[in-house]
């Protein structure tokens, strides 16, 4: 029986522990001499590497499969029940049978871009298109911070900032069909919750949800906004609404008790929203029109935006910016209004000019 030749060798191994390495060299003994010179002088590693099992791989999402990932992992669960239900529904309408079938990976700005100028098209709405690109900004957001995406694919800086609501003229109604929906609107609770909206510029929400514990009189008559009908403000802060004039003749004209101020049949504005359009000239009605009707008549009066800010429950003034601009009646009457006496009269001729000064003399003499 021939023998067997062996290599051995022991070594301390990177965990301080005394490793027995042993290789066997077969019988012929120039054959194990040469093996045993290699291993000498290249010998195997004392801890070899243990052999990685290969990742899975993992197919593509679309954005319609990491969209509901999105709403059933985030948004139930930082949104208000109703807001979850209401960006459900706007995936369904707007999202799944656009930019549903796209692969997440591959989806562009361009994409985006070309998405938001369809809606358009179609005559979607400039909040509810807001609203949208505010949700698929947030969920590329989510896949970012998950790895599922590399990079963003959403511009940057002022070009690229597909989410700003454009500068159009606040959705407002004037006096006189402020005026026609009151007059249109059942009576009862019904339109008294109409003109409390129009007086004090609340969300629908807020205004169903007061109760009459929030209408307060001391250091001066107020209103304590703290929640709204699905649950807590938009802005999750509570705010003071000091009461015009207007608005406590609205609330003197209810009758006092606990509970809530206004029992209504239902909660929905949809509903006082389509009476109001069938009795009514005013076809474009919607409830929220009352609440930038009561911004823009503050701006127009000429008061702070800042205060305004405050009153509306804005988390910027950005926001609040958009009633800064003026219906074309409002800047009709700031043109009209008597020009101050420095310059009155300047331009016809008529005012009077003195002669100690040298620049008056200047525009005499042209």
């Amino acid at each position: 029986m021939s023998p067997v030749y062996y290599w051995r060798r022991k070594t301390k191994g990177r965990d301080g522990k005394l490793h027995d390495q042993r290789r066997a060299l077969g019988s012929d003994y120039s054959e194990a001499v040469a093996e045993y010179e290699r291993l000498r002088l290249n010998p195997p590693p004392i801890d070899p590497e243990p052999m990685r099992e290969p990742e899975p791989v993992v197919p593509p999402l679309s954005v319609a499969s990491f969209y509901r990932r999105w709403l059933r992992d985030y948004v139930r669960s930082m949104r208000t029940k109703r807001q979850h239900q209401q960006a459900r529904q706007r995936f369904r309408d707007y999202v799944l049978r656009s930019l549903g079938p796209k692969l997440l990976t591959s989806l562009t700005s361009d994409d985006i871009r070309g998405w938001n100028a369809a809606m358009e098209a179609r005559g979607v709405g400039v909040a509810l298109r807001h609203r949208l690109l505010e949700d698929v900004r947030c969920m590329l957001g989510r896949a970012l911070k998950a790895k599922v995406i590399a990079e963003m694919p959403w511009e940057t800086g002022k070009s690229g900032n597909m989410h700003r609501i454009p500068e159009t003229d606040p959705d407002r109604l004037t006096d006189v069909e402020v005026a026609a929906v009151l007059n249109s609107a059942p009576e009862g609770p019904w339109r008294s919750l109409l003109a409390l909206l129009v007086t004090t510029g609340m969300r629908w929400g807020e205004a169903v949800a007061l109760e009459w514990a929030d209408v307060r009189q001391t250091p001066h008559p107020h209103l304590v906004i703290s929640k709204s009908i699905a649950g807590p403000t938009k802005s999750k802060k509570l705010r003071r609404i000091p009461l015009s004039l207007e608005a406590q003749t609205v609330l003197d004209g209810l009758e006092r008790g606990t509970g809530r101020v206004f029992r209504l049949s239902t909660e929905d504005p949809s509903w006082i929203r389509r009476t109001v359009r069938r009795r009514c000239w005013v076809k474009a009605f919607h409830v929220h029109q009352l609440r930038h009707t009561y911004a823009c008549r503050w701006i127009e009066a000429g008061k702070s935006l800042a205060a305004l800010q405050q009153l509306l429950g804005h988390a910027s003034v950005v926001t609040t910016q958009r009633y800064a601009k003026l219906s074309d009646e409002a800047v009709a009457a700031e043109v009209l209004k008597p020009a101050p006496g420095a310059i009155r009269g300047t331009v016809s001729g008529t005012a009077t000019v003195p002669e100690s000064s040298g620049a008056r003399k200047s525009l005499r003499n042209w």
